[in-house]
């Protein structure tokens, strides 16, 4: 049984390991999603930050949003709501944000489990998890996990391609990334480009083990390598971050349930081509997903739960050092719980829009999909507070 296991992974795998012998090595990292400061002058702008609710309520629960910018500079969001995570009638819903009313508008369902299934000619049992991003080509992609048996770890991933900003899609491909069934393969942090314009997708693992990866897939969505950036069964989620052509850093979710748990990292100074042993760094982690971005500055910007156990903080952190040492810049969630309601913030999207603002949409109490807007001038404020 063995023997047959492991032949049945060395076909699976026989192709990338012969491409990986003959290809050259990776492409550089491409720094399309840096974040980008320019000089203010002191009466040039004033402070600006705004909240509202990027989703209506329409669904009992929402969860796991994600942005885009699009083409006209407006930015798309996209998440899942139904009657619960993991239900049948869950749907992945998007909107589209104007930029100058700062209004949501053309809130709808895109992918419905039904209609997906029959489209891919299978049995779904849920489907979750939506990321999204803009390809070299002005392309918008859309991956989003799907389950016929069992619970998440037992996750496909599969994805849709719009060529007139979200308007409409391709029929729902399936990814093939994995050998043993295409099983346990899920997405959450943002994908990023390649200079070739090859894609990299950060992916993680939940069967038997929990541990993140990293996928290279070309520019028509063929799988053409995969990394896994840790083994065991603590890492979750990663989110890449470039600095240039060749240095990166990974932050992973702590899977762990430990009083003094921590965000897992990594980096690279060869475009991928060797990633650092994985350690924990000092930024609080309650088993909780984040999200990040890359300054032109050099600095980072990461939106975490900032402490342990709980999800009722949502923090935005800064470093000047490349992740080295960190300070808080701004609680956008402090609440209390109680023994009656636990309030839950979670799963962050950091998005910077064409006219300069920043942007964090997440889950806010599993009810609605929170936005946060807030200009260059507030944020260099809280910088210059937090020196």
């Amino acid at each position: 049984m063995r023997l047959a296991l492991f032949l049945l992974v060395a076909v699976a795998f026989l192709p990338l390991l012969l491409k990986s012998l003959t290809e050259s090595p990776s492409p550089s990292f491409s720094l399309n999603q840096v974040g980008q400061l320019v000089e203010l002058s002191a009466d040039e702008l004033s402070q600006e930050y705004r909240q509202q609710f990027a989703s209506s309520g329409v669904t009992r629960e929402v969860h796991s949003a994600v942005m885009v910018k699009l083409g006209n500079g407006n930015l798309r969001a996209f998440w899942y709501g139904g009657a619960r995570e993991g239900a049948k009638d869950v749907s992945i819903y998007t909107a589209e944000l104007d930029l100058q009313s700062n209004e949501w508008l053309d809130e709808r369902v895109l992918v419905e489990r039904h209609a997906t299934a029959q489209q891919l000619g299978i049995y779904l049992r849920k489907i979750g998890n939506p990321v999204t991003f803009r390809d070299g080509d002005e392309r918008l992609w859309l991956f989003f996990v799907s389950v016929s048996v069992g619970g998440w770890a037992g996750s496909t991933i599969n994805f849709m391609i719009s060529d007139d900003d979200g308007q409409s899609w391709t029929t729902p491909k399936r990814l093939i990334a994995s050998p043993i069934f295409n099983l346990s393969t899920l997405v959450k942090g943002e994908p990023f480009l390649y200079t070739d314009g090859s894609i990299g997708l950060p992916v993680y693992h939940e069967m038997i083990g929990k541990f993140g990866e990293l996928i290279h897939l070309s520019s028509s969505g063929e799988v053409l390598d995969k990394v896994r950036l840790m083994s065991g069964r603590v890492s979750l989620q990663p989110i890449v971050l470039p600095s240039s052509d060749q240095h990166a850093r990974i932050y992973m979710r702590n899977a762990t349930d430990a009083p003094d748990s921590t965000l897992f990292e990594t980096w690279t100074t060869d475009a991928g081509e060797n990633w650092a042993p994985v350690v924990r760094n000092d930024l609080p982690n309650p088993n909780a997903a984040i999200t990040g971005l890359r300054l032109d500055d050099g600095g980072l910007l990461l939106v975490i739960n900032n402490q342990h156990d709980k999800r009722n903080n949502l923090s935005l952190m800064h470093s000047v050092d490349d992740g080295d040492s960190w300070q808080l810049l701004y609680q956008f969630e402090q609440e209390e719980n109680t023994p009656e309601f636990e309030h839950q913030f979670a799963y962050p999207s950091l998005r910077q829009s064409s006219d300069g603002d920043f942007h964090v949409v997440y889950t806010w109490n599993k009810e609605r999909i929170k936005h946060i807007r807030f200009n260059q001038r507030w944020l260099q404020q809280r910088m210059e507070e937090a020196l």
